[in-house]
């Protein structure tokens, strides 16, 4: 927290967005970072500390990863009515489809001229047509332009290729690991990502309102919060 806190401070006298510093103090705090592979001789150790440094379990750097852009995405959410988000659905699915195979489609192309085979190109260009919704978003909020129409719009394109990213990876992973398209995996992510959209959209719009009306009538501060969280 000590090194993040200087970070971002150094980040915001420079005018830069403070993702960028929270990026860079978790890249020195990492298991990669240099400061552990340069200072540290390998198979050595540094104060208690070996090459990996401070942060040596992924699994768990993993877990709170997740857990910050869950909470991330939940505090967005609030900032944005649902009915805003559906009022430009069609748009966001026409623009944010267009957009993830056209910059895909670019990047394959440039990357297969620089002599890189099939898969390779394929897969950089699925990961780069894929944007992080979670630091654009931040980004936004930062900048303060978070409530503005062009970022609803702009949030419902990073839902669009979230969805749309699922099936891209599940089909990449099939030809990787195959050698083929598996349609089978493809299609049973699809129903299942349909599924989980579907009874997301249920509950929150059905279930949800109703249930923290119910909480709200309490008047209680901690039982609603809990009940939120």
């Amino acid at each position: 927290m000590i090194l993040a806190s200087i970070v971002t401070l150094a980040f915001f006298k420079m005018k830069q967005p403070l993702i960028i510093g929270y990026l860079f103090a978790g890249m020195l705090l990492g298991p990669l970072s240099p400061l552990w592979t340069s200072l540290i001789p390998e198979g050595g150790e540094f104060m208690g500390l070996g090459q990996s440094g401070i942060l040596s379990d992924v699994s768990v750097l993993n877990i709170f990863a997740e857990l910050g852009v869950i909470l991330l995405l939940f505090v967005i959410g609030i900032e944005f009515p649902y009915s805003k988000i559906k009022s430009i659905g069609k748009v966001a699915i026409g623009a944010g489809t267009i957009g993830l195979f056209l910059t895909l489609g670019v990047v394959f192309y440039a990357s297969s001229l620089f002599g890189l085979g099939f898969m390779n190109s394929l897969f950089l260009g699925a990961a780069l047509s894929i944007s992080s919704t979670a630091i654009i978003v931040k980004i936004l909020e930062d900048t303060g332009k978070i409530k503005k129409e062009s970022s609803i719009l702009v949030l419902g394109m990073l839902i669009v290729e979230d969805i749309i990213a699922v099936i891209l990876i599940a089909t990449l992973e099939s030809v990787a690991l195959a050698g083929s398209v598996s349609y089978a995996s493809i299609l049973t992510i699809v129903i299942v990502a349909a599924a989980l959209i579907g009874g997301t959209l249920t509950v929150g719009t059905k279930v949800v309102p109703r249930l923290i009306d119910r909480v709200a009538a309490t008047e209680h501060k901690e039982i609603l919060l809990l009940s939120v969280l």
